[in-house]
């Protein structure tokens, strides 16, 4: 592997794993993982699931 195939290579895959990195810390911490809250968002029933304590309120 010549010099510049590495240097290719690390401007690849360095930014990827701090990608993956951010987004694991966040998940980690509760965050979202798109950075905006989630009172507006259609898909928060998917990322947040409801309590069973919540359903079970629905339920009544």
């Amino acid at each position: 592997m010549n010099l510049a195939t590495f240097i290719i290579a690390a401007i690849v895959f360095i930014p990827m794993v701090l990608i993956i990195y951010n987004q694991v810390k966040k998940a980690r911490n509760g965050q979202t993982g798109c950075g905006c809250g989630c009172s507006g968002c259609s898909h928060s029933s998917q990322c947040h699931p409801a309590q069973e304590t919540e359903i079970k309120k629905d339920r009544k």
